[in-house]
């Protein structure tokens, strides 16, 4: 049978088949099973389709004292167990769309002349009499991972014995997002097309299987397989090569067997906390990269990156390069040439640090979804809204690793937000300076020092509370920034957004109901066609009213004022474009009409107030809109007469 085309029915004959613990999860998203679902569903009813290779591991016999609930049936019955090492993407899709058929059926049904508890026999369990509660299911995780769990109590419908709620992670939302695909797809389907499809599925569907033979490193040939198909992270082929590195140790076995726990337990962690948050989550490398950019500071013999430019090197695969070819490496185990020899202790300091690490990563991107106090939940939602706050995210999570007080941590970060505004209202990014300078003002620098004990965190603070804009070579950037707003407005400026939610809700905190009107995700949300910014004297005038008040200005300053800061105005509900093209009357709203300035944002019933929006009311509330500029965020633009220059319109008659 061995290298043979085999269907699914044949190749779930007599066996067991088991996702080890150096294996991803289940990774696939929508389009792998759009592909898929087309493959099926092209399939001419006589025709075959290759499915491609599953590879396979016997599984040794010491190792079948971990799986008791099989033993029965490996014994009884001779079933063959075995490990995937490589396929189970398509092995895990396959059996989820065939439940998927069974979730369908009542417990009398059949497809294809085969009953529902047949087919239930031959793909998802048995069990050695119909009474019995223990089930030895044909295809699952080995026993510790989470996915194991979730895929019997939320794929398959079992009662888990100790009715415990399953781990969740981002493997386990692929495979609800398997199952729910398929049972979208299949819902439309009559009772003989879904018969047809089932035996596409197990019939037509044609595999060939290798069993990998004793005298290959099995570990080795996962990362080789697996760079096929859906690529791996490099986080995920960092848990199989620190496995591997545990089995090649100079350790006693029960050290290596204790070592491999703690890494299936960090990765387990891990991949709870990046997939927590269902709608946003955190992506794998993202992750490993910060973390690597201020744990291995310290640790390398020599350093081919400068540590402020650490954020940066996963774009490049930096970190995946230096961490599976050089620190974690086959030769690393012989040769320090490139860093310090993998050891037990290093490995479990490592894995311990990451899964302490992600605790805090995940706070920090979803700090409402977190036990922080509610004041520092406030400060890092702030934090996430400012344009540049991904070039900070690795100093947040060094400092956090690093202060529990509270209030240090509220400090640090309104001091971070300060910065990073003013980085963003400038525009400048603080790798960017002159080397003399970015020594000071790097965040990747000072989360490398902090974390590796050079500076204490009240270090951090005092840096961040030191006033940049005096420095000569921030100051042109200023005088840059300054050219930039009066040739071209505000429009373009990537911190738009963010200033005008603050604006708005320091209106918010002053009106007497202080109820939010304006919220964030739907206010950066971007639709075609529709926006969240309205110019108020309107990007295409063409109404007789907005022509009039704006006739005594030249084409070139009619367009200044348009993307001027006092005529940009945030909405709390997306208009389309066309809408923001009315006269100013109609913007407004009427008292027997719901829709209009009146009715919206703080900010928009500001505007509302105004009898004629003119070029003297854009001047009036750009003025208004930089004095809270300046002193919010302690950033120096003068008297009115300056600030018009800011504005642009120091040059113009504004009547």
């Amino acid at each position: 049978m061995e290298g043979q085309l085999l269907s699914l029915s044949k190749v779930f004959t007599e066996k067991l088949f088991r996702i080890p613990d150096y294996q991803r999860g289940y990774a696939w998203t929508s389009k792998q099973l759009d592909e898929f679902w087309n493959d099926i569903s092209s399939l001419g009813e006589h025709q075959n389709h290759y499915y491609g290779v599953i590879t396979v591991e016997e599984v040794p016999e010491p190792k079948l004292c971990e799986w008791p609930d099989d033993l029965w049936i490996i014994s009884s019955k001779s079933y063959s167990p075995y490990y995937v090492v490589d396929g189970q993407q398509r092995l895990t899709t396959a059996i989820i769309l065939i439940q998927s058929m069974l979730d369908l059926l009542q417990e009398e049904d059949s497809l294809n002349y085969t009953s529902k508890a047949e087919i239930r026999k031959k793909f998802i369990f048995e069990r050695k009499e119909a009474t019995d509660l223990n089930r030895s299911y044909l295809f699952g995780y080995e026993k510790d991972n989470p996915s194991y769990n979730y895929l019997k109590s939320r794929i398959f419908g079992e009662d888990l014995p100790d009715h415990a709620l399953p781990e969740e992670t981002i493997y386990t939302k692929n495979l609800l997002d398997a199952r729910q695909f398929f049972g979208r797809s299949l819902e439309s389907l009559s009772r003989s097309q879904i018969e047809v499809l089932y035996k596409k599925i197990t019939q037509r569907m044609l595999l060939t299987i290798y069993t990998i033979s004793q005298d290959i490193d099995v570990f080795i040939a996962f990362e080789t397989m697996n760079n096929r198909g859906k690529r791996l992270s490099n986080l995920e082929l960092l848990k199989n090569r620190l496995i591997y590195i545990s089995t090649k140790l100079q350790e006693d076995n029960f050290e290596k067997e204790a070592l491999r726990a703690r890494i299936n337990e960090g990765w387990k962690s891990i991949y709870h906390y990046l997939g927590k948050n269902k709608q946003n989550p955190l992506d794998d490398d993202e992750f490993l990269a910060i973390h690597y950019s201020i744990y291995f500071d310290n640790k390398l013999s020599h350093k081919s990156v400068e540590p402020y430019d650490s954020f940066y090197i996963q774009r490049e695969g930096y970190v995946g390069r230096v961490l599976l070819d050089s620190i974690y490496s086959i030769k690393s185990l012989q040769d320090s040439d490139s860093g310090a020899v993998p050891t037990k202790s290093s490995i479990n300091e490592y894995v311990t640090s990451l899964k302490n690490a992600v605790e805090v990563w995940f706070a920090q991107n979803n700090p409402k979804e977190s036990a922080l106090e509610p004041d520092i939940q406030y400060e890092l939602d702030r934090i996430l809204r400012v344009e540049q706050h991904a070039n900070a995210s690795m100093l947040v999570l060094s400092f956090f690793l690093k202060e529990s007080h509270a209030e240090k941590r509220i400090k640090f970060l309104r001091l971070l937000e300060k910065r990073l505004f003013i980085g963003s209202f400038i525009n400048i990014r603080f790798y960017n300076l002159p080397s003399s300078d970015r020594e000071k003002f790097t965040f990747a620098k000072l989360a490398n020092d902090l974390h590796n004990g050079k500076i204490s965190s009240d270090d951090v603070t005092k840096t961040l509370s030191h006033n940049v804009l005096v420095d000569e070579s921030v100051k042109a950037y200023l005088a840059q920034a300054k050219k930039a707003y009066q040739k071209s407005g505000y429009y373009a400026w990537n911190g738009l957004r963010y200033f005008l939610f603050e604006y708005e809700m320091e209106l918010q905190s002053k009106s007497k109901t202080n109820r939010q009107k304006l919220f964030w995700p739907e206010f950066v949300e971007h639709k075609t066609d529709y926006h969240t910014i309205e110019h108020i004297y309107p990007q295409r005038p063409r109404s007789a009213e907005w022509v009039e008040s704006f006739k005594h200005y030249t084409s070139q300053e009619r367009t200044l004022l348009r993307h001027s800061l006092g005529n940009l105005l945030p909405l709390s509900k997306c208009k389309n474009s066309s809408v923001g093209n009315k006269p100013f009357s109609h913007k407004k709203g009427t008292a027997g009409s719901t829709v209009g300035y009146r009715y919206g944002s703080y900010s928009e019933i500001e505007v509302s107030h105004i009898e004629e929006w003119n070029a003297l009311e854009i001047m009036k509330r750009g003025i208004k809109l930089l004095s809270f500029l300046e002193k919010r965020w302690g950033i120096p633009l003068g008297d009115e007469n300056s600030k018009l220059e800011w504005l642009g319109l120091n040059g113009m008659t504004i009547e």
